[in-house]
């Protein structure tokens, strides 16, 4: 099993409509793949998927006295069969205020997590696992860096991220962490043109794909899984792009 996990410095930038949507086509593509959000802080993972949904959340395997994965994950392909061989499964986390407070005041043990990676590998047995983090460098978040065989930096091309963008790649560099940029939202303008040259050539991790900004996709976010609904958007066939990409690549 593969893991490969999302990361960016700040919301907003369309991190976790891309794991998802990019999720759906690699199981299109005949992968059996796991989504988890490991945004245990402000998780939407779940919210795309929501009416399609059974059994238990991280929160759950995470917090409760009962530590019984075969019976907090009952876990069902999210695809039902309609897309042929490939499997997809979803592991959300709850986005209640008193389960999130509850994470905050109490924390979880570590191990907990490792043994929740473990029992998907061995029960669902997956080609990819693609974990959603929170945005920063939370304690969660670096945990899910540290065990990654690839991370995806999601950047929106703007003045604002580029200061923090560019240490935060350096750091990625620097711990040798298999690591690739995904633009998002980009509108083509000069200046973002520049932000782009000038981040590829200081940190020199390779930007895989530049996906433009799609109104219609900013209006329903986290509404729908587009690559069901609609496989032929031009925003489906740039994640189709990076599937090809990442299916041939050797990832350690």
């Amino acid at each position: 099993m593969k893991k490969i996990t999302f990361y960016s410095q700040r919301g907003g930038v369309g991190k976790t409509s891309i794991l998802a949507n990019l999720g759906a086509v690699m199981a299109m593509n005949g992968k059996r793949v796991g989504l988890l959000d490991f945004d245990l802080i402000s998780p939407t993972l779940g919210m795309i998927f929501e009416d399609s949904l059974k059994g238990g959340t991280l929160t759950d395997a995470l917090l409760e006295q009962d530590f019984n994965l075969n019976t907090i994950f009952e876990l069902e392909d999210v695809t039902k069969g309609i897309i042929g061989k490939g499997s997809l499964y979803v592991i959300p986390s709850k986005h209640d205020v008193l389960s999130i407070a509850k994470v905050l005041r109490d924390g979880y043990p570590i191990i907990r997590v490792k043994k929740v990676l473990e029992y998907l590998e061995q029960h669902l047995k997956l080609d990819y696992l693609m974990i959603d983090t929170h945005s920063g460098l939370a304690e969660d978040t670096i945990f899910a860096l540290s065990v990654s065989n690839l991370i995806f930096v999601v950047f929106k091309p703007d003045i604002q991220g580029l200061a923090s963008m560019k240490a935060i790649l350096n750091l990625f560099s620097k711990f040798k962490l298999q690591t690739m940029t995904i633009i998002n939202m980009a509108t083509n303008s000069d200046v973002e043109k520049n932000i782009i040259e000038e981040m590829e050539h200081y940190c020199g991790i390779p930007i895989v794909e530049e996906i433009p900004f799609y109104p219609d996709i900013f209006q329903n976010k986290d509404k729908k899984l587009l690559a069901f609904w609609q496989p032929n958007h031009e925003f489906i066939q740039h994640l189709k792009n990076i599937t090809k990409m990442v299916e041939v690549m050797e990832i350690v």
